[in-house]
């Protein structure tokens, strides 16, 4: 029985169906951005794959020795600490817990963009939601939140039952 350190040193070598695999990738890049990565910039000759540099403080030697600065490692994975706020957005009804009119739903949700140590997600997209809901208070801040996010990832029209939703410019009634 064979053992090795590396356990990529007991591999076989690739078939040509798996070679042929992993140029696909350069046609791709090739087509969709117009990026030829399999041929040189300056003299268009086909480039060949002779090592790849997978360890960082090997990179780091080299570029430090060509007098390049090496790029900051990258921040690790995780999630941003959030705080979900739960509040009722719609204007006065029976059924709602706060009563909060649209005037102070509008001013609470303005604190909210405007707080120096809160984030808030898609910022710009909750300002013109507010800008939206100003305008057409009958809505909901909800509603207007649901048009103005479907509207920045351009999902155009956004479908509604709500007639009143389905009257604005980006959203229609089925």
């Amino acid at each position: 029985m064979r053992v090795a350190a590396d356990p990529h040193a007991l591999a076989p070598p690739p078939t040509p169906q798996a070679i042929a695999h992993r140029w696909r990738w350069a046609a791709l890049l090739r087509r969709v951005f117009k990026v030829d990565v399999a041929s040189c910039p300056r003299c268009k000759h086909p480039l060949q794959l002779i090592a790849l540099i997978a360890e960082a403080a090997a990179l780091s030697r080299i570029l430090d020795h060509l007098g390049r600065a090496a790029p900051p490692p990258p921040e690790p994975a995780r999630l941003p600490q959030q705080t979900e706020c739960d509040f009722e957005l719609q204007p006065i009804d029976p059924d709602s817990v706060y009563q909060a009119k649209p005037r102070q739903i509008a001013s609470g949700v303005e604190l909210l963009l405007d707080h120096q140590t809160m984030v808030v997600q898609d910022a710009d997209v909750v300002k013109q939601a507010l800008a939206q809901y100003r305008q057409h208070p009958s809505l909901g801040f909800s509603d207007c939140l649901i048009l103005e996010t479907a509207q920045a990832a351009g999902h155009e029209p956004l479908g509604s039952f709500d007639r009143r939703l389905g009257k604005l410019p980006g959203a229609q009634r089925p």
